[in-house]
């Protein structure tokens, strides 16, 4: 949940992610047979297969392996269920929340069972197929059924020897990604106060100013409530001992720029890439 937030939300992760996708995927075969009648031939084939593997007529061969390393950094994995239809092979994607046990509540709101999803052998460890369904009313998975291995393609990066499943390639950089937003973003609003020129009154009397200030209402219940209008350009007399401060408008601080570079690098090499192929900032870079 917290990884595809990021992707949809955050554009610096959706910038790096798309970036790996866009340079990921399998050629168009060149046929080089000596044959060019054969070879043109074979070409065209592809070229059809290429637009119509999708079982649901969505997507094509190109779109869906530009579909895997968005699914592995942000679920994890990406399934891919294997069909023969009349002697020609189709495909299907299959997203990770939906390889499970069955009767799993939707991704969005569970946090306490694992996708899971995979039927092995408890002996040798060898994985025999896999737990797939659909989602229903409330995001409940229903009509799982078991599609034997052979059957199905589970594309993930292992990290461990006993690793059946992916874990999302964000999984790395959410702290940092949210730690930079949270930055920014309180900044942002630190800026725009700064900008309004506001200031604060330090009164020896603020609670009795603030009555006189003030003005009284009722509720329909009869309970009373006071509030105060807020003017432009207001002007007030000090007394002795009083002061008044202005917002700082030193906003964004020297080092605003520094740290945030120094968390966008995290974030770039925990995705295995660099701060300027992130940011697409060459200007400390030498041809060299």
């Amino acid at each position: 949940l917290e990884t595809r937030n990021l992707y949809r939300n955050n554009p610096i992760i959706r910038c790096g992610v798309d970036g790996v996708s866009r340079r990921i995927g399998i050629a168009h075969p060149h046929f080089q047979t000596g044959d060019s009648d054969w070879d043109k031939q074979a070409y065209d084939r592809w070229m059809i297969w290429n637009e119509n593997c999708d079982v649901k007529g969505l997507l094509t061969f190109d779109e869906m392996q530009e579909n895997v390393p968005k699914s592995c950094y942000t679920d994890g994995d990406l399934g891919f269920r294997l069909f023969d239809e009349g002697g020609e092979l189709k495909i299907m994607p299959i997203e990770s929340d939906l390889i499970a046990a069955p009767m799993r509540t939707d991704v969005n709101i569970d946090h306490m069972s694992p996708l899971g999803g995979i039927v092995w052998d408890v002996e040798t460890g060898k994985i025999k197929g896999y737990l797939i369904g659909r989602r229903g009313m409330g995001g409940v998975l229903i009509d799982t059924k078991e599609v034997p291995a052979s059957e199905v393609i589970l594309l993930y990066r292992r990290e461990r020897t006993d690793q059946m499943r992916g874990i999302p390639l964000l999984a790395s950089v959410i702290d940092t990604a949210k730690d930079l937003d949270d930055y920014l973003n309180s900044t942002r609003i630190q800026a725009r106060i700064a900008a309004t020129f506001g200031v604060v009154i330090k009164r020896n009397a603020a609670a009795a100013f603030g009555q006189n200030a003030s003005i009284a209402n009722q509720t329909s219940t009869g309970q009373t409530y006071r509030t105060m209008p807020l003017n432009n350009g207001k002007m007030t007399i000090l007394h002795p001992d009083e002061d008044i401060s202005m917002f700082k408008g030193d906003v964004p601080g020297p080092l605003f720029d520094t740290y945030a570079k120094f968390q966008i690098r995290m974030i770039a090499r925990g995705m295995k890439s660099t701060y300027e192929m992130l940011m697409s900032d060459y200007t400390n870079m030498s041809f060299s």
